[in-house]
């Protein structure tokens, strides 16, 4: 089935998850499958703000999957919305890892506000510019 409600049924399965079948089987955009890979990367991107409105109109912490896919649909074009989870999914469990992300071989470590700030990386990168100015 391509709606939603369809697979609410399934024991475990989340938005993300149902999004991500009603794409995949019925063809259908319903929305972007957010995890914890796409969650992190969009907050350390800078593309999602630290807060957001709850359902009840009051600002609150912008801690969940489900409130950054909220943040990112309203301003990722919709035809977007379905590469998206596979391209920061892929590349937050190879490179922008939970701890220790690997910033000095991420792409996009000029955007990124995050860069550089977390792990032990940061130092041992900065002893290797050191070196390969020397050199």
């Amino acid at each position: 089935p391509n709606k939603l409600n369809a697979w609410r049924w399934f024991p475990g399965w989340g938005t993300k998850m149902r999004y991500l079948v009603v794409k995949g089987g019925g063809g259908r955009n319903a929305g972007i499958g957010v995890d914890v890979h796409v969650h992190r990367i969009a907050d350390r991107l800078g593309w999602v703000p630290k807060t957001v409105v709850s359902s009840n109109g009051t600002p609150k912490k912008n801690k969940s999957p489900e409130d950054t896919r909220k943040v990112l649909q309203q301003w990722l074009p919709q035809t977007e919305w379905v590469a998206i989870n596979p391209l920061l999914v892929g590349h937050g469990q190879l490179v922008c890892l939970p701890r220790n992300p690997r910033c000095a071989v991420c792409v996009v470590n000029d955007r990124c506000a995050s860069a550089f700030e977390e792990g032990t990386e940061k130092k041992a990168e900065k002893k290797l510019e050191a070196k390969k100015k020397d050199d």
